[in-house]
């Protein structure tokens, strides 16, 4: 038996370039939802493949990358309409900074939210509120601190897992061994 793992970017209103539409995605959730599905806990998954835990044969895992803002605003609603769960890999830096100030969601195409990060991070990612307001349906873990970016400065691998760690365990209460 295998689980599917569905990776997700962004949802948005139209869809795009590593976006499902709004629509779509709630198509999909539904079909998980009606079809009998169990989604992971990523913790669950991670036992699955490892042999110490048996799942349903119609398990998925949904993961979503980044943090970023249009998860709340789009996928945290339909994931918890439909009863399914989820994992977030944060970018902690871009949480950071998006939580020094309060934000305006705008919707934009991928490429634009990459240009709007350094000066706008509040309206592009999510802010510690946002998560903490998600933890229903969403589990949230490691992704890097930077990103390996020109955003916010570059790092070595293992001072960026290091800080990533860090900033979880401070802010969100969250070990992650990931």
């Amino acid at each position: 038996m295998s689980v599917s793992v569905l990776m997700y970017h962004h949802v948005l209103k139209k869809g795009g370039f590593i976006a499902s539409s709004a629509e779509d995605f709630a198509s999909q959730m539904r079909f998980l939802a009606e079809a009998g599905y169990k989604t992971l806990a990523m913790s669950e998954f991670i036992a699955y493949k490892k042999g110490e835990l048996a799942v349903p044969k119609k398990s998925v895992l949904i993961t979503f990358d980044d943090g970023w803002k249009d998860n709340y605003v789009y996928a945290y609603p339909i994931l918890r309409e439909f009863g399914l769960r989820a994992s977030i890999f944060l970018v902690t830096q871009w949480i950071e900074r998006a939580s020094m100030g309060r934000g305006e969601f705008t919707e934009l195409t991928h490429s634009e939210y990459k240009k709007a990060a350094p000066q706008r991070p509040q309206d592009v990612f999510l802010s510690l509120d946002e998560i903490a307001a998600m933890r229903d349906v969403f589990d949230f873990h490691s992704h890097t601190h930077t990103h390996f970016d020109e955003y916010f400065g570059a790092l070595s691998p293992e001072e960026n897992f290091a800080r990533c760690r860090k900033f979880m365990r401070a802010n969100l209460g969250i070990e992650d061994k990931i």
